[in-house]
């Protein structure tokens, strides 16, 4: 059986809204973008109900992550642009910085090593 596609809006419950591709009028395509009751946006791929793969984050606070993502986390190569303007660029592991990395402060000062649990 041949599947269908289309775009379309649907509206959960809780207020999330899913914008994009559908397959057999049903099933939510693995991208599309969600938004949240509070004004965060996330534009990318999942698997139906987790952020998984890559896409792009938009806090209501001014925060952007771009990169990789896993069940929800950050996790793998990613960028995260903080709101005082600082940015860091390098790994995640389950939400944190976690591995090599950089991070330049909105003071121009950078700091270039490795990451433990954000630290």
């Amino acid at each position: 059986r041949k599947h269908r596609k289309f775009r379309g809006r649907l509206r959960f419950a809780n207020g999330l809204v899913f914008t994009g591709p559908f397959v057999s009028g049903h099933d939510l395509s693995s991208f599309g973008s969600f938004m949240f009751q509070n004004g965060d946006v996330y534009i990318g791929q999942h698997d139906g109900h987790n952020r998984d793969g890559f896409g792009e984050y938009r806090y209501s606070n001014g925060q952007r992550y771009v990169g990789r993502w896993r069940q929800n986390r950050r996790h793998g190569q990613g960028e995260f642009y903080y709101a005082d303007g600082g940015v860091y660029s390098g790994e995640f592991r389950d939400g944190k910085r976690n591995g090599s990395g950089e991070y330049r402060y909105p003071n121009g000062f950078v700091y270039s090593g490795g990451w433990v649990g954000n630290a």
